[in-house]
């Protein structure tokens, strides 16, 4: 296996991680960097993009 693949398999997963949200209220997950209607992030609020309810984000 080459480092390159060690990096890119690693890394690229971690992102996933590191990116998404559990709305407290559906259970659904998604990802900060999917296209959200709305997310305020000088509040760390988001519309959840499945109930439409307004999610706390880290």
């Amino acid at each position: 296996m080459s480092d390159d693949f060690f990096s890119e398999f690693f890394l690229g997963g971690a992102d996933e991680l590191v990116n998404s949200q559990e709305c407290p209220h559906c259970g659904y997950t998604f990802y900060l960097d999917q296209k959200l209607e709305w997310i305020d992030k000088e509040n760390n609020i988001c519309k959840c993009p499945n109930c439409g309810k307004e999610v706390e984000i880290d």
